[in-house]
């Protein structure tokens, strides 16, 4: 299996998600949005395709034309059912893909380690290991989008409704950030981040405690989903426990 990884950002490693990913025996395809060809991605490619996070925002196509590319790659892969997961940004597009506008967010943004809430539906998927009461979870985004028609809610937070959703049986998408780890905190927080710790009320020393006592229970509960997901997509899984 090899698995087409789409970035938009220096910081090239998609963490414990591309952790599972390597777990699950897939051989990573990695494009940088900004600089390679994605001409050369098929749509088609029944593998399944992962589209991660990044600072633009999707109303940006004009700065960033690779945007434009993206998405129409996502509509190609939604309509026909083919394994897609996106991780902000990623989940963004693909609420564009599907006809829905994506903007800043009325609330403002949502930053740091929150909690989301698993729904009836999405307990019947591999989001549940994602739940509250499992897990903390990192958000880390300033836009929404309008729910996509035709997608089933999985998971909610109190700021932001759309947080976890699925399209047919093999695509999810997912606003918050459960592919963080340590070193992808800092590296965001060197960037910027601390600024925004600032801004949502927020201080650097409890977020860094609070990133040692949440953060392995994130991992491996980011782990149980990858991997149940890839089952459920591969045929292997028809339903989660």
């Amino acid at each position: 299996m090899n698995i087409t990884a789409i970035h938009h950002k220096p910081f090239f490693h998609e963490g414990t998600i591309e952790e599972a990913l390597r777990e699950s025996g897939a051989e990573i395809t990695y494009f940088r949005a900004w600089e390679d060809d994605l001409d050369r991605i098929d749509p088609m490619d029944k593998n399944p395709m992962v589209f991660f996070g990044g600072p633009m925002g999707v109303y940006q196509a004009d700065l960033f034309p690779f945007l434009t590319k993206e998405i129409k790659i996502l509509e190609t892969r939604l309509t026909n059912d083919l394994p897609t997961m996106g991780v902000c940004l990623g989940a963004q597009m693909m609420a564009k893909a599907l006809g829905s506008e994506v903007y800043k967010g009325k609330q403002g943004p949502e930053i740091g380690w929150q909690e989301i809430k698993i729904n009836e539906a999405g307990m019947k998927t591999p989001a549940r290991h994602l739940d509250t009461s499992k897990t903390k979870m990192i958000q880390w985004h300033g836009d929404t989008f309008d729910f996509p028609k035709d997608a089933t809610l999985l998971a909610s937070s109190e700021l932001y409704t759309n947080q976890i959703y699925s399209y047919g049986k093999n695509a999810i998408a997912m606003q918050c950030h459960p592919e963080v780890n340590e070193k992808i905190l800092e590296y965001w927080i060197l960037i910027g981040g601390f600024s925004d710790l600032a801004k949502t009320g927020q201080n650097l020393p409890e977020f860094r405690k609070q990133t040692e006592d949440y953060m392995g229970a994130l991992k491996a509960q980011t782990k149980l989903f990858v991997h149940e997901w890839l089952d459920t997509i591969l045929g292997k899984k028809e339903d989660a426990a």
